[in-house]
């Protein structure tokens, strides 16, 4: 609802078009990563505090997970579709899934499998439910 979270959302769907409308990309694009590197360094200060000590490539694939959340949450990989909400939703729903994972004793590489599994599922998801949007919108 706020002028950053909608160019934001514009910059990630249509950059050109978005340039086009007047909006300086290359400021909102520069803030936007500002703000991810705060959030990023904030994140390191309470994994430190946590764990009271960082090891070099202790976050190695916790992007699989950062991505599955978003994908599962039904932001659409094409861009132009997405919320923080449903993201939330991804996040425990991954979270949830690795924890009864580990619960039943699983290695690693098997929740791994599985994740780039769902992923993969719902990217398939996504790409036929654009379809059946383009077919659609074709027809009428």
């Amino acid at each position: 609802k706020t002028r950053f979270g909608r160019y934001t959302y514009a910059i990630g769907s249509n950059e050109e078009s978005v340039r086009l409308s007047g909006v300086n990309v290359i400021k909102w694009k520069t803030l936007v990563y500002t703000v991810c590197g705060f959030f990023c360094g904030l994140s390191a200060i309470v994994y430190a505090a946590t764990y009271t000590t960082i090891i070099p490539g202790t976050g190695n694939g916790l992007e699989m997970n950062a991505i599955a959340a978003v994908i599962i949450g039904g932001t659409s990989i094409f861009g132009g579709s997405g919320g923080a909400k449903h993201t939330l939703y991804g996040v425990i729903f991954i979270t949830m899934l690795s924890n009864v994972m580990n619960l039943l004793g699983m290695d690693w590489y098997v929740l791994s499998l599985v994740k780039g599994f769902i992923v993969i599922i719902a990217a398939l998801a996504d790409i036929l439910s654009n379809r059946r949007k383009n077919y659609a919108a074709a027809a009428a």
